[in-house]
């Protein structure tokens, strides 16, 4: 009876151990979830940078392979439309539509602060 029960617990544990050492090696090449928390916070920066209606650098490229474009001026956020950013260019006057998938870091300057977010 000893035996049998001893015998169901190493089965138990080495349950265990393998699911949690699958749920590990999944999480570890799974990307996505790194990638969720990063456009979030993201997202929730540019919120805050049309909310100040600051001056905002943006560092912007398709894939992570290519180099990265900087683009500056103020940002226009719509909560209906979650998936883009407009960029408005203070110099040339001119709007861009920047999917925030591509945003890969975001910078501004709060007006009439010298705090750099």
């Amino acid at each position: 009876m000893e035996k049998q029960t001893m015998k169901h617990q190493v089965k138990y544990l080495t349950k265990i151990i393998s699911s949690s050492s699958q749920r590990f090696l999944a999480s570890f090449l799974d990307d996505s979830l790194i990638t969720k928390k990063e456009q979030e916070k993201i997202k929730s920066q540019l919120i805050r940078a049309a909310s100040l209606k600051a001056t905002t650098v943006l560092q912007v490229s398709d894939t992570i392979t290519e180099p990265v474009e900087t683009l500056y001026g103020k940002v226009k956020y719509h909560p209906s439309n979650e998936t883009t950013v407009i960029l408005k260019d203070e110099k040339t006057k001119t709007l861009k539509m920047l999917p925030i998938h591509t945003i890969r870091k975001v910078s501004f300057i709060e007006p009439y602060h010298s705090k750099i977010s």
